[in-house]
């Protein structure tokens, strides 16, 4: 949103504002982006890179700002997987460990004594555990 604002700007007023020092300080704030948020997921296996998109579209405002914005990126991205790659035991443990009180507090609250027939027991599991992962 914000970095297809600028380029239609930049596009539009270019001969205007090249050479602006305060262009080159939004822009700066604007490229740095990356630094925090390397590479956002849009959907699947689509994703967007700030830094990357702004290179190509406006190259000579991300070669004023860096020698070399690619090279930036990539430092960036190796930055934040190294700390993900950090977090990634403690989060998987969480996860495993949510996921474990979901399925025995689905079997305490789901099962029941009655004796019912196979086919109308796993139905019951099934819907009702889709209704209780949906809470």
């Amino acid at each position: 949103g914000l970095c297809g604002m600028y380029v239609m700007y930049y596009s539009f007023f270019s001969n205007k504002i090249k050479g602006k020092s305060e262009e080159k300080k939004f822009f700066k704030t604007l490229f740095d982006i990356h630094k925090e948020v390397p590479v956002i997921h849009l959907f699947g296996n689509t994703t967007y890179s700030p830094a990357e998109w702004l290179g190509r579209r406006i190259p000579d405002m991300a070669n004023a700002v860096t020698k070399d914005p690619m090279r930036d990126h990539q430092a960036a991205c190796r930055a934040a997987l190294a700390k993900y790659e950090a977090n990634l035991e403690a989060i998987v443990g969480k996860n495993l460990q949510d996921v474990m009180v979901w399925a025995a507090r689905f079997e305490s609250k789901h099962m029941t004594s009655k004796t019912e027939d196979i086919i109308s027991r796993k139905t019951y599991m099934i819907t009702k555990g889709v209704y209780f992962a949906q809470e």
